[in-house]
């Protein structure tokens, strides 16, 4: 049985004292060094294992191997060791040292390593040494801001790498605000070495490649003997030009925090503009105060998790006094601001839509300097410990999300206490119970480190499918257009339609709709969480973005009959089957969905009450979940993590697939996330409901794989070879049979034109010769046709040539020598379980 990949496990830092030993390297062994990284205050990140191996034939230095080692903890709580580093920006060495001298003037010495490093706290005393993590490509990739309004000294290696690590250094401290930057000249230091008191000079030719302050100590130089030498030669050291200080200005009069500093003034009525005019009469400065717009108070700068897409936050009421805060992106201020005003109108902010009375309101957001910073995302879900909707946050930090000006459906209506009246409906009710749990698991993905994908429910029309998709939805919001989107549109529309629910549910209803030219790249798209790549004007590379989300989808087609419609042939990959799961709607009860009716006089009554009462109370549970979620973040790991496993280990027959057990993992990882809402109180069910309506749909959807312990690929595989022969048959296989006499009346034989190989009748029926051209252009084209001959050697319906070779040399009619062929056994029309309610193609690895 293919084992299941193991599920992801969370970094731990800082690393705790009880930590467990650290292992060696299972091919390198034990470490020659090692660095361990800290946080400002001293505590450990993460290891830094340094691995010799012998000099290389030709080389002039033994090799070495540099690995991070840090520690994860299991879903189970265990705490593991891997060799695996953190994601940028990552920490600077020694940044305790660093942040411990920010009020000194004390240089912060910069080097390619940790050993480099190491000698530099000896040779300047007076300083700080440090060097960015992962070597000289990984300045990019580090956070540079502990070093604003430092002096910073680079000490590159002498080679070209080394140059290039000075120049992005020197770049990013320019960009972190770095008071001084020095790049160190290795070149004249690198010519002496020292024997006790005396000075022994090398050509620039002996010159070691790659020379740095490892090397300089182990040419005797020391710390005494660097300051003399840089003080004889000034010119070692490199001055890095700064960009010049902004003029020095007259101090302005104090005003409020979040106020611009100077010319506005803020009160009840609006923002006022304060105009200072010249009256010659009275030949005296005059103040005028000039309406710009309605009360509008700036409340912080707002910036993304990495520190970019700059802007403000702005707070004020709607003539109906309804409270707004929305970000203004900083870009949005180029070029007139006209989408800053529509926006700022559209939410009901008043002020007269004049030039002059736009220009006043644009320079009031551009001059204002609030003290306060807050982290804003363009997207729903995780930014580290806190969970961001539009409009609220939860967890240790607030996020504001701010999805523009989209439909973005997180809407919140009714009570809770009536939607979990109405939940309760789904007690006894598979399909709607597994269907409410799948709207709960979006948030775990990340933190379980769970693949995303998708259930299709499937059945006839009137069954009940959109209900499962209404109440899935009713968790998360709805409103006036509902939560549930159409499978129709665009590539670019789905790609927002994810953004816009990422971490969370995106429900599409009738996949009918879908493009069947589009459908298949727009469910690979789902799943794999990544958008299109895309360049600007100048053609650079824009950043693409990412999502991860849960897909609840239904419709009266499957995934793969509705890709099928393509006027264009579409056909099905394996792929997409396993990534959205096929689930008949129909629950076997003569009731559509339900197995339940719970008092209701027929199922189209219950179906009519629940898009009733869901349409009037949502919004209200995804919301109680999340903040039992972020203020008890390890019951998710301790109670959904052993759950999915023990799920994939009792749901799965002996022998299954891999993408039987892959699919197993959602419908586990659905049931964890319905017990935890059951754990939290925000499904009244009983513990073990959400169990077990996901086991029942589970082995309904298992009941329609006719081959679980083969994977798709394998019996598509098949099922194409069987295809091709069952179509064309006798037209296109000529039939080897002894060669008739020519005054025998049966002489005559059709001739087979467009012909793909040979038949021999044989004692156990037909034996197939398919010839080479035939079986890579047309049997195989789309799937790998040694992949496909490979899999039927394994299940005994290909007869392998000599040495083990796919093909065979056979004797053919009109060929004086023999022709290899791939030779197709006689079982290969009634091999079991090819049904075409099989696999939908082939998994691309």
């Amino acid at each position: 049985m293919n084992a299941m990949p193991p599920v992801e496990a969370t970094l731990v830092t800082p690393i705790p004292a009880g930590a467990p030993p650290r292992p060696d390297h299972a091919r390198l062994g034990s470490p020659s060094r090692s660095w361990t990284y800290v946080d400002a205050q001293g505590e450990p990140l993460v290891v830094i294992c340094r691995f010799d191996r012998p000099a290389r034939e030709g080389a002039a230095k033994p090799g070495k191997e540099i690995l991070p080692l840090s520690l994860w903890r299991q879903p189970d709580g265990t705490l593991e060791w891997r060799w695996k580093g953190l994601e940028a920006p990552r920490p600077l060495y020694n940044l305790h040292r660093i942040a411990a001298t920010q009020e000194s003037d004390a240089w912060i010495v910069i080097t390619e390593g940790e050993k480099a490093a190491e000698e530099a706290a000896d040779l300047f005393p007076d300083g700080v040494a440090t060097t960015p993590m992962n070597g000289a490509n990984a300045a990019a990739q580090t956070d540079w801001a502990p070093l604003r309004g430092r002096n910073c000294l680079i000490v590159p290696d002498l080679d070209e790498p080394g140059r290039k690590f000075a120049e992005t250094v020197a770049a990013r401290l320019r960009e972190a605000g770095a008071a001084r930057i020095r790049i160190l000249d290795l070149s004249e230091i690198a010519r002496i070495s020292w024997q006790g008191d005396r000075e022994q000079h090398r050509s620039p030719d002996a010159v070691p490649q790659g020379y740095d302050l490892a090397d300089a100590a182990a040419d005797g130089w020391t710390a005494e003997r660097l300051q003399a030498a840089l003080a004889a030669s000034p010119l070692l050291l490199q001055e890095i030009e700064l960009p010049a200080a902004e003029p020095a200005v007259s101090p302005l009069p104090a005003v409020p925090s979040g106020l611009p500093q100077a010319t506005f003034i803020l009160d009840e009525d609006g923002v006022w503009k304060v105009v200072q005019t010249y009256d010659k009469k009275a030949k005296e400065t005059v103040e005028e105060l000039v309406w710009v717009c309605g009360p509008l108070r700036i409340v912080g700068y707002s910036r993304d998790p990495q520190t970019r897409d700059w802007g403000r936050l702005v707070a004020f009421e709607d003539p109906d006094g309804h409270p707004k805060r929305l970000v203004i992106p900083a870009q949005s201020l180029a070029g007139g601001g006209t989408e800053v005003f529509k926006r700022l109108m559209s939410h009901g902010l008043t002020f007269v839509p004049t030039r002059k009375s736009c220009e006043l309101l644009m320079e009031y957001l551009l001059v204002s300097t609030p003290d306060l910073r807050i982290t804003q995302t363009r997207m729903p879900g995780w930014v580290g410990e806190t969970f961001a909707l539009p409009g609220i946050s939860f967890g240790p930090d607030e996020v504001i999300c701010d999805l523009g000006e989209i439909d973005h459906r997180y809407a919140v209506s009714g009570c809770i206490e009536t939607w979990r009246k109405t939940a309760a409906l789904a007690i006894g009710n598979s399909r709607l119970a597994f269907a409410l749990s799948a709207a709960f698991a979006g948030p775990l993905l990340r933190p379980l480190g769970q693949e995303a994908g998708g259930v299709h429910f499937v059945g006839s029309m009137g069954d009940g499918k959109t209900t499962l998709a209404e109440m899935a939805g009713s968790v998360w919001g709805g409103g006036r257009a509902g939560y549930i989107r159409s499978w129709q549109g665009s590539e670019s529309g789905h790609e927002g339609a994810a953004v816009a629910t990422n971490d969370t549910l995106l429900v599409l209803d009738e996949i009918g709709q879908a493009d069947p030219a589009l459908l298949g790249p727009i469910v690979y798209m789902h799943h794999n969480g990544s958008g299109k790549n895309r360049a600007d004007t100048d053609g650079r590379l824009k950043d693409s973005t990412s999502w991860k989300c849960l897909l609840l989808s239904t419709g009266e087609k499957t995934v793969a009959q509705a890709i099928a419609d393509s006027p264009r042939g579409g056909r099905a990959m394996a792929g997409h089957a396993v990534r959205l799961l096929d689930i008949p709607s129909d629950a076997g009860a003569g009731l559509g969905v339900f197995e339940e009716l719970h008092g209701f006089e027929s199922s189209r009554e219950l179906a009519l009450h629940l898009h009733h009462m869901g349409g009037q109370h949502y919004g209200h549970a995804a919301r109680a979940f999340l903040t039992r979620l972020t203020d008890e973040p390890d019951e998710a790991s301790n109670l959904v993590g052993p759950l999915i496993k023990e799920f994939v280990a009792q749901a799965c027959p002996p022998g299954a697939s891999r993408q039987v057990q892959r699919a197993a993992a959602r419908f586990g990882l659905i049931a964890g996330a319905g017990e935890l809402a059951i754990s939290f109180g925000v499904l009244p069910w009983p513990t073990g409901e959400a169990l077990r309506a996901a086991d029942r749909c589970f082995r309904d959807w298992l009941a329609s794989q006719a081959n679980p312990e083969h994977s798709r690929e394998h019996v598509e595989a098949i099922r194409t070879v069987q295809r091709f022969i069952s179509l064309h048959g006798a037209a296109r296989f000529e039939e080897i049979r002894p060669r008739k006499a020519e005054h025998d009346p049966e002489a005559f034989e059709r001739p087979v034109s467009n012909r793909a190989g040979y038949r021999k009748p044989v004692a156990e029926g037909v034996e197939y010769n398919v010839l080479p051209e035939v079986w890579r252009g047309e049997i195989c084209k789309g799937l790998d046709p040694e992949k496909v001959a490979r899999i039927l050697q394994q299940s005994g319906l290909l007869e392998p040539g000599e040495a083990g070779r796919l093909q065979k040399k056979v004797r053919l009619p009109d060929h004086a020598q023999p022709v290899r062929c791939y030779v197709l056994k006689p079982g290969i029309l009634s091999w079991p379980g090819t049904d075409e309610d099989d696999a939908d193609g082939p998994e691309e690895e």
